[in-house]
């Protein structure tokens, strides 16, 4: 799901790899936005897992110039979706990572208490004029 300034997901080859030689990429043209990506636990879609006990990652790269100063709410976190009766909720499931100036950033989180997960996820924001590439890569359940 994207909205606001993103672009549709797409692979591309960011400019320096992290994990081999492409990775995902959503372009952002300023404004506010959120770019969400989300897998489901297990094979079964409608069936939960608990990712209590393990680390959850992915990296992130921010291409582009440096966000404004007091851009404190854009940044990339992982959340976790569960079913709270027959909807579907969601909480954050790390600290958000603020875009760093240059580089891969990982973005990290070893979950404690969540026993029944339905999807885990990738929500990325951007809440300022600022204008580049978000790349993701090397998403990871150990």
């Amino acid at each position: 799901m994207t909205s606001g300034p993103f672009s549709a997901l797409s692979v591309g080859t960011p400019p320096t790899a992290h994990g081999g030689t492409h990775a995902l990429k959503s372009a952002v043209s300023g404004g506010s936005g959120l770019l969400r990506i989300t897998r489901p636990m297990c094979a079964t879609t409608t069936d939960d897992a608990s990712p209590s006990g393990h680390t959850i990652s992915f990296w992130v790269f921010w291409d582009g110039p440096s966000l404004p100063a007091m851009d404190t709410a854009s940044g990339c976190e992982l959340a976790f979706w569960y079913m709270a009766g027959a909807t579907l909720s969601n909480t954050q499931g790390s600290d958000r990572v603020i875009k760093p100036t240059g580089g891969w950033q990982k973005v990290t989180s070893t979950p404690i208490g969540l026993q029944s997960v339905r999807q885990v996820g990738v929500d990325c924001y951007v809440n300022s004029s600022w204008t580049g590439t978000i790349y993701l890569d090397d998403f990871a359940i150990d």
